[in-house]
């Protein structure tokens, strides 16, 4: 469980380097994992 949280959140991480999304788009993108 811990290891899969670590590895969703440097994802997340390389999204946002990668470009700054407006929030709306992110919380859409976290229904999807749910």
């Amino acid at each position: 469980m811990i290891s899969k949280v670590k590895n969703f959140l440097s994802e997340v991480r390389v999204e946002l380097q990668k470009a700054s999304w407006p929030w709306d788009l992110k919380e859409r993108g976290f229904r999807r994992y749910k």
